[in-house]
């Protein structure tokens, strides 16, 4: 099994989704799953993982845009938030 610190992909190469999705906290695999892998609505995750909607949407949009950013820089290993977003969740 892969781990959490893996280093770079070859240039030019994608990282795999597995170990992307690895790279991710736990509350975040289970929403980007349950809603893309399994085909459920924001509001059937949220009831299945026993969360509010609201916080449903923000652990996909976090998880989404970990993934954006492990893609861009071809490097699957734990996001750290983006000095711009850590500031819009302590408002």
């Amino acid at each position: 099994m892969p781990n959490k610190h893996a280093g770079p992909v070859a240039s030019g190469e994608t990282p795999p989704m597995e170990l992307m999705l690895q790279c991710l906290p736990v509350q975040h695999q289970e929403i980007i799953v349950a809603t893309y892998f399994r085909g459920h609505t924001m509001r059937e995750a949220a009831n299945m993982l026993g969360l509010p909607p609201a916080t449903a949407k923000a652990r996909l949009f976090q998880a989404m845009s970990d993934l954006s950013l492990m893609l861009a820089t071809r490097h699957p290993v734990r996001a750290t938030r983006h000095p711009v977003h850590a500031a819009a969740h302590r408002r």
